[in-house]
């Protein structure tokens, strides 16, 4: 209800100042990433990838702007690391940055064919980064809660069935648990399967699902 929503206004406040001390409005995908920082990092994981500008445009850089617009400026961690506003979608690039890096030094598809690679390689790496891509997006599901004020009502924003209104004003915090178990801690691990049709053109879905061992 309208109040419980509004007590949440207020706790989250209290219990995540680093995050939540000033209005936080949705914006789209396109606007997280133009500040020049991550302009930059954008920049490095397109020259690793060495894909065409409507390769990258339509793909590469569409599934980082529906993961930007999908995450907002929700921080990567609670008391660790990247645990500011917009931590998420800095940790996420830096990982793309040097986890690309570090596969151009494997051979991929593994176990393959020589004359089998030049139609696997592409699809193998383009795999690598979505599964890099999307390693943490399953927190905004099981580790934090938001909650956006649109036309002074509160909204408890579920990712599953919506996108947050761009524009909206929210708020986000760690949801507390009971244990903090292995299982816990690795929940949001298995928890992005379920937001990684967000990320994908259809074209790409089916590229993906074109390879059963990928």
């Amino acid at each position: 209800d309208t109040t419980s929503l509004s007590k949440f206004f207020k706790a989250a406040r209290k219990s995540a100042p680093s995050v939540a001390d000033h209005h936080l409005y949705a914006k789209t995908g396109l606007a997280l990433l133009a500040k020049p920082e991550r302009q930059q990092c954008l920049s490095k994981i397109k020259r690793l990838l060495s894909v065409t500008d409507t390769v990258w445009h339509n793909h590469y850089y569409y599934a980082i702007a529906r993961f930007s617009e999908l995450v907002q400026s929700a921080p990567a961690s609670e008391f660790h690391h990247h645990n500011y506003e917009g931590g998420l979608i800095d940790h996420t690039l830096e990982a793309l940055h040097i986890g690309i890096k570090v596969s151009l030094g494997f051979v991929i598809p593994p176990n393959t064919t020589p004359e089998s690679l030049a139609g696997s390689t592409d699809k193998w790496r383009f795999g690598v980064f979505i599964a890099i891509l999307a390693h943490d997006v399953g927190k905004i599901l099981t580790d934090m809660e938001f909650i956006y004020k649109i036309n002074n009502d509160f909204v408890r924003w579920s990712p599953w069935s919506e996108r947050m209104p761009i524009g909206a004003h929210y708020l986000v915090r760690y949801k507390k648990r009971a244990e903090n178990t292995a299982t816990a801690k690795s929940l949001h691990e298995k928890a992005a399967i379920g937001l990684l049709p967000q990320l994908l053109t259809k074209e790409a879905s089916l590229w993906l699902m074109s390879d059963p061992e990928l």
